[in-house]
């Protein structure tokens, strides 16, 4: 039926809403309206108006009721899990398609059940654990417009979930109304046959015996296929070591009939063969997660003489953090032996421990003597691996200024007052060149103020900045403000960022100094930090450093994992030296 008319109501219950639907409800408010159509509804309420027709009818309409119809809602899922993905790990890929009328999907709500059936408790209250779309990168939506979604999630977990049984989604949207996610199985992944397309994690779907998952171009949206490959083989390998600049390299000879080497394994051995675990300088990870081989992007990867030849060279500045703790740990067990119920012993024993550690993070170059062999191992973009091969080390080779030369001084170095010099982000086109202090053209930096009340006090903003280069030690890596401090005496310097970002949320911020603005690497760094007091929750960062009388240095103030940006206030104290 057609009709128009105007009424009053009244009821139970207020909201706000337009669109279309079906439904049951009581409302309090006033409208007007036009529809026609066919459906069914019910409602209560009394009222006067005017109007013709008669029927059941559904319509369109603005006023205020309550009811549904914005709730986004998932139609179809499917869910694949393994114990072993190809990154070494557990791994789930789940594919969801829905509606949302609204088209405004920001994130869903996951939940994850244990091999018990039972939730896995994924946040601090123990229940599901909210994902926005806008701050992982291990799930996507397409909203194309037409109130239609597909959600995707591709991400590699730790050995908590083996064993996953389930898996439940829930779709959140801009206005905050939430999905029930229901609970569906997870299914093993499938194994497909050669030119079949394939899931890169493994979880979905692996490559039969003898084929690998192979993605020429992740950048041509052409998805990848189960290809045949042949891993690369080494015939000679040489390494190199150098104590003062804690660098590790190799320089190795191999063939691979794909041509597509892209990476080495590196895992220095001492003269029993025992590991002295690496990270790279500038890479954060946790000591529970080191130990093995590193794996590092190759440097240069060049035709040799022969056919399917190649020359592979690599190297990186490394921290031994882990073996640091290991070669403290014994004294620290025996302290805390003697100690018995003592706490304040106990306490000394810790803070000792603590304080050696720090020393040898610090300067391990006594660590890096250590260095006999390498283990070493090829690989290339499918992931296929060289078998392991042994490397003897020796010291880095002097090369003259102006020649090509290793950024990390692993497999040979600059002549005095010379730096070798690349590209900030990569390093590549390293030659030996004499270093400029000075921040290069479009870096974001700023004089320090005149000292005011015995500090230096600094209101910076990196709001809007862009990364400049890799960062420092301890991490970073994302928009940073750079400030000038010159020192007007050679004394120890305190930098503290003691406020970031605003008062409810504060940022969690990274900061370093360097002698050179523009160069990354630890021969430049005078020193890094990352969090004044984790333990208490106090993400912010300070550091000391040596400064020089008259002699520039550069205060970087970042973010962990270059995530921090906005407004902050720095202050640089002196430090009485003893």
């Amino acid at each position: 039926g057609e009709g128009e008319g105007e009424g009053e109501g009244e009821g139970e219950g207020e909201g706000e809403g337009e669109g279309e639907g079906e439904g049951e409800g009581e409302g309090e408010g006033e409208g007007e309206g036009e529809g026609e159509g066919e459906g069914e509804g019910e409602g209560e309420g009394e009222g006067e108006g005017e109007g013709e027709g008669e029927g059941e009818g559904e319509g369109e309409g603005e006023g205020e009721g309550e009811g549904d119809g914005r709730t986004p809602l998932v139609q179809d899922i499917e869910a694949w899990f393994t114990d072993e993905s190809l990154f070494g790990g557990p791994a789930l890929v789940v594919r969801a398609l829905g509606i949302d009328p609204q088209n405004d999907v920001i994130g869903f709500d996951l939940t994850l059940y244990g091999p018990d059936r039972q939730p896995i408790e994924l946040d601090e209250d123990g229940g599901a654990l909210e994902v926005r779309f806008d701050e992982v990168l291990w799930a996507t939506i397409d909203q194309p417009g037409d109130g239609t979604f597909a959600l995707d999630i591709d991400v590699v977990l730790n050995e908590e979930f083996l064993g996953l049984t389930a898996v439940a989604v829930g779709p959140i949207d801009a206005a905050g109304n939430r999905a029930i996610g229901e609970r569906i199985d997870v299914m093993a992944p499938a194994r497909v046959a050669e030119g079949a397309i394939c899931d890169p994690i493994g979880a979905q779907s692996v490559c039969a015996a003898g084929l690998l998952c192979i993605d020429n171009d992740a950048t041509d949206g052409v998805p990848p296929r189960c290809r045949s490959n042949s891993a690369p083989r080494i015939t000679e390998a040489e390494g190199f070591v150098n104590p003062d600049f804690t660098s590790v390299g190799v320089r190795i000879v191999g063939t691979d009939l794909d041509g597509d080497i892209i990476a080495v394994g590196l895992r220095p051995l001492d003269a029993a063969g025992n590991e002295l675990s690496i990270v790279p300088f500038d890479n954060q990870v946790a000591l529970d997660q080191q130990g093995g081989p590193i794996r590092v992007l190759a440097y240069r990867v060049a035709p040799a003489g022969g056919a399917n030849e190649y020359v592979v060279e690599t190297s990186v500045q490394t921290i031994f953090s882990l073996v640091c703790v290991q070669d403290a740990f014994p004294a620290y067990e025996a302290c805390l032996d003697a100690a018995g119920a003592d706490v304040e012993a106990q306490d000394l024993c810790t803070d000792t421990i603590n304080t050696e550690i720090g020393a040898c993070v610090d300067d391990p170059s006594h660590i890096a003597e250590r260095v006999d062999t390498i283990e070493v191992f090829l690989i290339d973009e499918a992931g296929a691996e060289s078998a392991p091969f042994i490397a003897d080390v020796s010291a880095p080779r002097p090369v003259a200024a102006g020649a090509a030369c290793d950024p990390r001084a692993a497999r040979d170095t600059c002549p005095q007052n010379r730096a070798c010099i690349g590209d900030v982000q990569d390093d590549s086109d390293a030659i030996c060149i004499v270093p400029v202090t000075a921040c290069p053209a479009g870096y974001p930096v700023e004089n320090a103020p005149a000292r005011v009340g015995g500090a230096w006090t600094i209101n910076g903003d990196s709001t809007g900045n862009a990364p400049v280069d890799r960062g420092g030690s301890c991490g970073g890596g994302g928009p940073v403000g750079i400030h000038r401090f010159t020192p007007p005496a050679t004394r120890t310097y305190r930098a503290e960022i003691t406020s970031a970002g605003d008062v409810v949320e504060p940022g969690d911020t990274l900061i370093y100094a360097r002698t050179h603005c523009g160069y990354p690497g630890l021969q430049y760094e005078l020193a890094c930090n990352d969090d004044i007091d984790t333990e208490g929750l106090n993400y912010l960062s300070a550091m000391t450093f040596q400064g020089t009388a008259g002699v520039p240095v550069f205060i970087y103030v970042d973010g962990f994992d270059g995530l921090f940006e906005g407004p902050y206030t720095l202050r640089i104290t002196e430090v009485a030296n003893p």
